[in-house]
């Protein structure tokens, strides 16, 4: 039978919990009358108390304060009715009232069994008892909070478990736990192992998981990095970029990986980076334009070739030289836009062409191209003296190359 407790219990389903705390109770008062009425004591018996206040607030959490105020009414009213201390009994029922909020908010904290006024004491009891070793059957049932208390289990491997499975469930109420692990677990496979659980619960964990980008532990950062551009969310892109400006270069080459596995979404904030960033955002958002293959970035990174620093030039080249056919067509139009004495960066790119496809369509385009384009491509080669160039062009420039 269903019984809705309207006063102040409102929702709860009358069963055994409720059977046995109404006995609690009814014992209670059955003392009150006889010990305080018969032996006009209301010390010890008023210890009992405790006994139904404690269970009302493991089971309902504070709404067990309840249980605290009726008890306390019925010793307060029977105190009053026998000419007793009523500053004595108020102190006790002051007692009642605390003890029952304390137990009322430490079982809700921790999630203790039953107090969320559900009818599942026992399978939520199986659930606390599962965490202790059998993550696969509390993985088999979808059982997240289960699975939230694995996570202190002592075995790292319970634990690996708990975290690989709650990823798989993607379920948003994990992100807090998961971020937990990530920030505090002391091994690092698990909290490499968190940060793909948060990356597969996608949205829902990406401002948990930026709030990490400025943990003070590199390892936390760059898993952190890492798991952002596995969501592929075009929110990680700005708080991505401005880690490229990290102390420590191995946190930066991951946020450059991240930001490349976003994919073209990044194109437009990194090419806006490339340009107004200092050396280490350079040298980050090249990698990625470079991971990316969007033929918008070719002609900034080609001007990346005339960069101060080496680093990022060598980068710039090795990312156009993989990006393969998509380059031949931005670079020739780079050539003729900005001049013959200004590209040195077209010829380097060239030279550095290693791949056979690209060569393949380096060499057509170069035999479709107008004369007066190849004689000063060949002029420019020549003035270059590099013999590698020449010998990779060879008979496609003519005899304006001979001459040199």
């Amino acid at each position: 039978m269903k019984l809705d407790m309207s006063s102040g219990f409102r929702g709860l389903h009358f069963g055994y919990r409720e059977g046995i705390l109404a006995g609690l109770i009814a014992f209670s008062l059955l003392l009150e009358v006889g010990i305080h009425w018969m032996f006009r004591t209301g010390i010890v018996y008023s210890h009992f108390f405790y006994v139904p206040i404690v269970v009302a607030g493991l089971w309902y959490g504070r709404r067990g304060l309840l249980v605290a105020v009726f008890l306390g009414a019925v010793h307060l009213g029977m105190t009053w009715v026998l000419g007793e201390n009523l500053l004595q009994a108020a102190v006790r029922v002051l007692v009642f009232l605390l003890v029952a909020a304390i137990v009322g908010l430490l079982s809700e904290r921790a999630g203790i069994p039953g107090h969320t006024g559900g009818h599942d004491f026992i399978p939520r009891m199986r659930s606390r008892l599962l965490s202790y070793g059998n993550t696969a059957e509390l993985a088999a049932r979808r059982d997240v909070p289960g699975l939230i208390r694995a996570l202190r289990n002592q075995d790292i491997n319970v634990q690996y478990e708990a975290v690989s499975a709650l990823g798989e469930i993607g379920d948003p109420q994990a992100v807090g736990p998961l971020v937990d692990v990530l920030r505090d677990d002391k091994y690092s496979a698990i909290r490499w192992r968190a940060a793909e659980a948060l990356a597969s619960i996608g949205d829902p964990a990406i401002g948990a998981l930026t709030e990490c980008l400025s943990h003070p532990a590199e390892d936390v950062r760059w898993k952190a990095a890492l798991a952002l551009g596995s969501t592929g969310s075009g929110k990680a892109i700005d708080p991505l970029i401005r880690l490229l400006s990290d102390h420590d270069r191995f946190v930066r080459s991951r946020a450059a990986n991240a930001l490349g596995h976003i994919g073209q979404a990044a194109t437009g904030p990194l090419i806006k980076a490339l340009a107004e960033g200092d050396g280490n955002v350079r040298w980050g958002s090249v990698i990625a334009l470079g991971q990316i293959g969007d033929p918008k970035g070719v002609i900034p990174l080609i001007r990346a070739l005339d960069d101060k620093y080496e680093d990022i030039r060598s980068e710039a080249t090795s990312a156009l030289t993989t990006m393969g056919d998509r380059v031949v067509d931005p670079l020739i139009r780079a050539f003729l836009e900005c001049g013959i004495e200004e590209s040195s960066c077209l010829c380097t790119t060239l030279s550095a062409a290693g791949c056979a496809g690209l060569r393949k369509t380096i060499h057509k385009s170069l035999l479709a191209a107008d004369p007066e384009f190849r004689r000063d491509l060949a002029r420019v080669i020549r003035e270059r003296h590099d013999p590698a160039l020449e010998a990779f062009l060879s008979g496609l420039l003519g005899e304006e190359t001979g001459g040199g």
